[in-house]
């Protein structure tokens, strides 16, 4: 056994197999080679580890600590990596810091207690062949983030995903964010580094999640303070990657024991000492106090043993001028943890917090700085006078326990000034020569510290020998020509007669300037004395001129004691001056000498208001009607939009003002204001005070307008710079044309059974009291007036005329202003005097914006013709029905009569949607126009449907809406001088409800006359019934799909998946009439159940009532071939109900016939081989098995050649195969094929004839199974044709003879075609010339007859050979005499070699072994094993073969 190790090093990072290779002699049958145990040995991280680094100092008072801890490393998937920290020297573990979760803060150390510390990071795998990796260790004020984060405090949203290596949001931007990570260092600023996408941002939050500000790779985020620790969150586009990112921090440096020395004379003029003069107390860093004070001592960490109930308390000292934004408190346990949470208390606000081993870090809360800023000073440090606060801190618990201040900070904004240079600096000044003295002299400043930084600012205070004193300027000027003042104050320190001149200076925000000036008099007393001054303006005078005349110069005395002068400014603004956000105002006086000091400044524009303003604003409108009514109160929400008549005039008025300053208007030249009538545009007069009015004409062919102001020109007609209209949107106002005049209604009057039509009545000679009801679309008029002439009584001239003079008179007061309909009733008129006589009356009216009643056609008007109602007062004659014996039906002398329908004079019905007629007859002496009302129920009193009425006065034919009743018209026949025939044509609803379980409708007749009334009996003659139920009945069904197979009527033969129709037309049940009437939505549905599932198929009904509906069978087999298919409708009109028919059906094939091919029945015919002798006339017999029926005719197949299991192209054919018999599903089709192949190719051995069945059944069903399209029948071609060949030979009893021995060649032939044949073999030497030296046996007894049955094989032949010489013979077996091998038949054997007589005396005692050597190729294999077992020697499986086929022999 060898053993053999290679290095694979090399091969790191690949994927690699191993192949093993072995070689022999073939001298030897002996058992080989094997192969053991070969594998890899690779390295096991089945066990933690940990990286211990150098020590770390954390005792540097400069840097408050180092910050944060984090890492770079990749742990994996089963990895992790932690930290502890522990003490440098000792090794003991720093409490609180044990195997936490990277990153961590080091607020909880003590560096006091622990000045140096070294990090030890742990790391392992639950994965032995994997191990986490560290790269980096950042120690300060570093975040990393990576592919690997997981182990550093980040946590990702949903799709973000490590892909190549890289952080990718794979579907949706993603957020990856972190916890707040303390910092006992204060911060000022981070700044995003890394290898991202320019498309990653991050935004960093403080404690409370208030964002700082966001960043992208490169970006600095700058604090607004500094800060104890912060959050992040990486936003991840989709578009975006993350390899590695690192937020890195910039501490800010607070100063330590700043000192400054003005002028640099050695002498400091300002300080911030860290510790107080007596050693006891602690100011801190400038900014940044972490120091704190316990028991007359300050240190930067304490030790604190709590009882449970008491709190131990210390003090911070902060400048009482500082104001705190930030800070921290870090609470750290003994080595056994927190045994309860602590309290930490800052200024009295407290916060709780701690457990376990981790250190609480708490931040000063809101309430905690606030409490700072309420405390008072109790400290000032003797050394400079400066206050200090001392902040109360405690910390308590409920459980007695030591716990660690551990590091603490306070930072704060802090500005101080340093006063009383001014002797110092002046004397610095006076020192400096003429010469030497500049414009700008620098004063020297030193600065010095521990380390940190401040800033500094300062000025110099002194006496101006010019004081230009503060004044006042409008904010706001405006160009309406009201003359503008502005008063400027100014004094000399010594005398205002050397004033020379006083300035006043505006400079606007868009460039412009404006410079005003006054010269002192000549006197030099400013006007006091005989000289006057002089006003000029030396700019501006085209945007803001100045009014010289107007401005004056005045003294006035000043509570300091000064007299100034002082100057009054007067000028105007010009509308060319446009809007200007700001102008900065000058004042300054003037020596002879030109010099002066700074000048007084004033602004104007302040606020957010423009100092210039020439921009106008609509901002009252005002619409009043003809009649002077406000109609453009938007605010009244009972009566707005108001309605004006149409045509009718629009009083217009309204104002306008500059923008946003009511008290400022413009002048009457310096603006036009047009009305916006709904596009139309009409110009409106203007006048002072910004005032506009206006008179327009309402168009007409409106049904409703919307007005609104537009301001046509801002400023005067000359030309304006940028002066614009800021209404914005103008005020509008809709008004509704009201085309649509009162509308009265018929009158009434009061009769005991209530209220009555009065037009045509006969009333009795009493008092008259008609009723009107009166409605209005838009607003109602003021009162309504009766007028009313009685015949006989107001026909004053006797003429039997109503003339309008004679009418009389009643006023009624209305409900002005409101829509809709009001009732109205006029006293009782009397007409007791009057017998058979007629009286008019009319009403006269208008509504709110003055169209009368008769504008609409209604109110009627005097005369009779034109009488609104007209009423007789007479006595009324009751009527009667007429007919012979008050009979029902359809013949000429009855009373009434229905048109119904029936189908069996048993059901009669009425068709929804089509007309019928009801008629009646009356008998009424005093004339049918006498009767009131003619009422119809055809369903008799107790149902609101199917009822009418007609009032035969007016000739008004009504039906309820309720009534489901549509009243077509009314005509009237005289039978005889008082009988008078009605007769009324109407449809019945489709909404109309009925149903089966519903009575029959029997008509009544109820006829009103007067106060009386006739009504008929139950008319049960005419009963009908609402023939409301609809079928969809079908009257022929369509296959759709081949084969097409015509239906039996509506009975269709179909195959599984087949489309297919069923058509007909919607009929009403009871009468079978066709429907007339076809809605929009009425649908034919034709539905089946097929399998397990209902199957449904919707279409259109067409307006003549026909449906065509197609539907699909699902593609598989039911459980019952036949299948009802039921016909109904949805989408009925109304409340028409559906009834289905279910005439149709479909019988489904859905079981597709099988082939059998019978070899028991049919041996010779059921297609097992062909062969190629017979393949023109091949007999096929094939068996259909198939229920339901084949389609008719031949059974239709094809075929292909296959080889190898492909179909050879350009072999297709088909043929068919007649019909034989068919006996209760089984049909048999018999018949000859030629198979010969059309395209001409050699059959090989192993080819196949692919045989398909393409016929179907009549439902169009594919055959299934074996023979099918699927799956062919594949008979083999049998080759009948004689193939010998040549297949092996053994050589005995040596291939390496000498000269003259003999040796026996044995040959083996075999005959693997179907037909048996012979062959002639012969053994001969090929020489180098060519020709050919017959063997011993050959020549002795010549070539060998070898018979080769179909099928047969190790036929021997031998032959005996004598070498004649050395060398290598070429020995051929030369099949039939072929010597050229045309045939390639022959066989060469040339494993023989021959040695000569003195070479073989030495053959015996030598051998030559090979032996094989072991190749190692390193491949894909982690491990592998091998064995592998050496086969014999060609020579001795001949032998073998040999053997047996001797023994086969024998």
């Amino acid at each position: 056994m060898t053993n053999l190790r290679a290095n694979l090093d090399a091969y790191k990072g690949d994927s690699v197999k191993f192949k093993f290779a072995f070689g022999s002699d073939g001298y030897y049958s002996l058992a080989g080679w094997f192969l053991d145990n070969a594998g890899v040995q690779i390295s096991n991280f089945g066990f933690p580890g940990s990286w211990l680094s150098p020590s770390i100092s954390l005792d540097s008072d400069r840097k408050f600590n180092l910050g944060f801890v984090d890492i770079e490393g990749h742990a994996g998937e089963d990895g992790w990596i932690r930290g502890s920290l522990l003490e440098a020297s000792t090794g003991a573990q720093v409490p609180g810091f044990s195997n936490i979760s990277f990153p961590f803060s080091l607020a909880g150390v003590d560096a006091e207690q622990y000045p140096q510390v070294r990090l030890k990071v742990h790391m392992g795998s639950d994965d032995p062949e994997q191990t986490p990796s560290l790269e980096k260790v950042h120690i300060g004020g570093k975040r990393v983030l990576n592919a690997d984060s997981g182990q550093n405090g980040w946590e990702y949203s949903a799709g973000i995903e490590v892909v190549d290596g890289l952080l990718n949001a794979t579907a949706i931007t993603g957020t990856i964010s972190s916890e707040f990570v303390f910092s006992p260092r204060p911060i000022k600023s981070v700044t995003i580094y890394g290898n991202i996408s320019s498309t990653v941002s991050v935004t960093i939050y403080d404690k409370l999640g208030n964002s700082l500000g966001s960043a992208s790779k490169g970006g600095t985020i700058q604090f607004p303070s500094q800060q104890v620790g912060f959050s992040a969150s990486v936003n991840l586009p989709t578009n975006g990657w993350i390899d590695v990112l690192r937020i890195t921090s910039s501490f800010s440096n607070p100063p330590s024991n700043p000192h400054l020395d003005v002028l640099n004379d050695g002498s400091d003029d300002w300080e911030f000492p860290m510790i107080d003069d007596s050693g006891q107390l602690a100011y801190g860093n400038l900014g940044w106090q972490s120091w704190m004070t316990l028991e007359d001592s300050y240190s930067r960490s304490a030790s604190l043993a709590l009882d449970g109930t008491n709190p131990q308390s210390l003090t911070a000292l902060i400048p009482e001028s500082a104001t705190v934004n930030s800070g921290f408190v870090s609470i750290s346990p003994d080595d056994d943890g927190f045994e309860s949470p602590v309290t930490v208390s800052v200024a009295g606000s407290s916060i709780s917090g701690g457990s376990g081993n981790s250190a609480f870090t708490s931040i000063l809360s809101q309430a905690q700085i606030s409490g700072i800023g309420y405390l008072n000073p109790t400290h000032t440090d003797s050394q400079n006078g400066r206050d200090w606060l001392e902040v109360p801190i405690s910390v308590s618990s409920n459980s007695a326990q030591t716990v660690h201040i551990s590091s603490m900070g306070i930072g704060y904004l802090f500005f101080e000034n340093v006063s009383g240079l001014g002797p110092g600096i002046e004397g610095y000044l006076d020192g400096i020569s003429d010469v030497d003295f500049e414009d700008e002299t620098d004063i020297p400043l030193s600065y010095t510290s521990d380390y940190g930084a401040l800033s500094l600012d300062g000025s110099i205070v002194y006496d101006f020998m010019f004081v230009n004193r503060d004044f006042s300027v409008p904010n706001t000027f405006y160009p309406d020509g009201e003359i503008i003042e502005i008063v400027t104050s100014h004094h000399h320190l010594y005398d205002n007669s050397q004033l020379a001149d006083i300035t006043l200076v505006g400079t606007s925000s868009d460039g412009q300037s404006i410079g005003f000036r006054v010269e002192n008099s000549p006197d030099g007393l400013w006007g006091a004395g005989s000289g006057d001054v002089q006003f000029s303006q030396n700019s501006g005078d085209s945007i803001a001129p100045l009014s010289v005349g107007a401005s004056y110069v005045t003294e006035s005395l000043h509570s300091d004691g000064y007299v100034d002068i002082e100057v009054h400014w007067k000028f105007k603004v010009d509308w060319n001056w446009d809007d200007v956000e700001s102008i900065e105002w000058e004042a300054r006086a003037n020596d002879l000498d030109g010099e002066t000091i700074w000048p007084a400044t004033s602004e104007s524009g302040r606020s957010g208001e423009n100092a210039v303003e020439n921009d106008l604003q609509i901002d009252y409108f005002e619409i009043r009607d003809q009649f002077d009514r406000v109609i453009s109160n938007t605010y009244d929400t009972l009566f707005y939009p108001f309605p004006i008549q149409e045509g009718g005039p629009l009083n217009i008025s309204g104002t306008v003002r500059f923008q946003d300053n009511e008290n400022r208007r413009p002048q009457a030249s310096d603006f036009s204001v047009a009305l916006n009538l709904s596009g139309s545009i009409y110009p409106l007069q203007v006048g002072d005070q910004g005032s506009f009015s206006g008179v327009i004409q309402s168009p007409t062919g409106l049904s409703s307008m919307t007005l609104s102001p537009l301001m046509l020109r801002v400023g005067p007609s000359s030309s304006t710079n940028g002066a614009e209209d800021t209404t914005g949107v103008p005020p509008m106002v809709d008004i509704v044309v009201d085309n649509s005049p009162p509308v009265a209604s018929r009158m009434q009057v009061q009769t005991p059974v209530g209220l009555q039509f009065v037009d045509g009545m006969v009333v009795p000679p009493t008092t008259f009291s008609p009723y009107i009801t009166i409605s209005e679309d838009q607003a109602r008029g003021e009162s309504l007036t009766l007028r009313y002439w009685r015949e006989g009584v107001d026909d004053q001239n006797s003429d039997g005329i109503a003339d309008e003079s004679e009418y009389q008179s009643q006023n009624r007061e209305l409900s002005v202003g409101l829509t809709g309909e009001q009732q109205v009733q006029f006293m009782g008129i009397d007409v007791s005097s009057m017998d058979n006589e007629l009286i008019h009356l009319y009403v006269e009216g208008t509504d709110w914006v003055g169209l009368s009643y008769q504008d609409g056609s209604t109110g009627g008007g005097p005369g009779a013709t034109n009488s609104w109602a007209s009423v007789v007062v007479a006595e009324d004659v009751m009527v009667e029905f007429a007919g012979a014996g008050l009979g029902t039906g359809s013949g000429g002398g009855s009373t009434f009569s229905l048109d119904r329908l029936t189908q069996d004079s048993i059901d009669y019905f009425l068709v929804p949607g089509i007309e019928h007629t009801f008629k009646v007859r009356l008998d009424e002496p005093n004339g049918f126009r006498t009767i009131d009302n003619i009422s119809v129920f055809l369903c008799g009193y107790g149902s609101e449907y199917g009822v009418f009425s007609y009032e035969p006065f007016t000739s008004t034919l009504l039906s309820p809406s309720s009534s489901m009743l549509e009243v077509i018209g009314a005509s009237t026949e005289a039978i005889t001088s008082t009988i008078t025939e009605l007769s009324v044509r109407f449809k019945i609803s489709w909404d109309m409800p009925f149903t089966e379980q519903d009575f029959d409708c029997k008509p009544r007749v109820l006829v009103e006359d007067g106060l009386d009334q006739i009504e008929s009996e139950v008319l049960s003659s005419l009963s009908w019934r609402l023939d409301n139920r609809i079928s969809a009945i079908p009257n022929a069904a369509e296959d759709l799909s081949e084969p097409i197979i015509p239906a039996l009527g509506t009975s269709l033969y179909l195959g599984q998946g087949d489309t297919f129709s069923v058509s007909g037309s919607v009929h009403h049940e009871g009468s079978g009439i066709r429907i007339s009437e076809v809605n929009q939505d009425l649908t034919a549905v034709l539905s089946m159940t097929y399998g397990s599932g209902n199957y449904e198929s919707l279409a259109s009904v067409d307006t003549n009532g026909n449906f065509t509906v197609e539907m699909t069978l699902p593609n598989f087999q039911p459980i019952e071939p036949t299948t009802v298919l039921t016909t109904s409708l949805i989408g009925v009109p109304g409340n028409a109900h559906s009834v289905e028919d279910s005439q149709a059906s479909v019988t489904v094939d859905t079981k597709p016939p099988t082939a059998l091919f019978n070899v028991e029945a049919y041996p010779d015919s059921s297609l097992t081989v062909i062969e190629t002798n017979n393949m023109d006339s091949v007999t096929v017999t094939i068996t259909i098995m198939e229920e339901i029926g084949m389609n008719f005719g031949p059974l239709q197949v094809s075929w292909a050649f296959q080889r190898n299991g492909q179909i050879i192209p350009g072999t297709e054919d088909s043929g068919e195969v007649p019909w034989f018999s068919s006996v209760e599903g089984v049909h048999v089709y018999r018949g000859e094929l030629d198979f010969s192949p059309s395209l001409e190719f050699e059959i090989s051995d192993g080819d196949k004839v692919s045989f398909w069945i393409t016929s179907t059944d009549k439902a169009g069903n594919q055959v299934a199974g074996l023979g099918g399209p699927d799956s062919p029948r594949t008979p083999t071609i049998r080759l009948v044709e004689f193939d010998g060949q040549y297949t092996r030979s053994v050589v005995t009893p040596t291939k390496n003879p000498l000269v003259g021995d003999k040796i026996t060649v044995v040959t083996y032939w075999e005959n693997p075609g179907k037909n048996e044949g012979t062959i002639s073999v012969g053994l001969y030497e090929q020489r180098i010339d060519g020709t050919f030296q017959p063997s011993i046996s050959t020549l002795i007894n010549g070539p060998v007859e070898l018979y080769l049955p179909p099928g047969s094989s190790s036929v021997k032949a031998e032959f005996e050979y004598s070498p004649s010489e050395a060398g290598q013979p070429l020995l051929v077996l030369v099949v039939d005499g072929d010597y050229g091998n045309d045939n390639y038949m022959n066989v060469e054997i040339s494993d023989i070699q021959v040695s000569s007589l003195s070479e073989g005396g030495q053959s015996g005692g030598e051998f030559v072994l090979i032996a094989g050597s072991l190749l190692i190729l390193v491949s894909l294999m982690g491990a592998a094993f091998y064995v592998i077992r050496r086969s014999a020697g060609d020579s001795e499986y001949y032998d073998e073969e040999y053997e047996d086929y001797e023994e086969y022999e024998e």
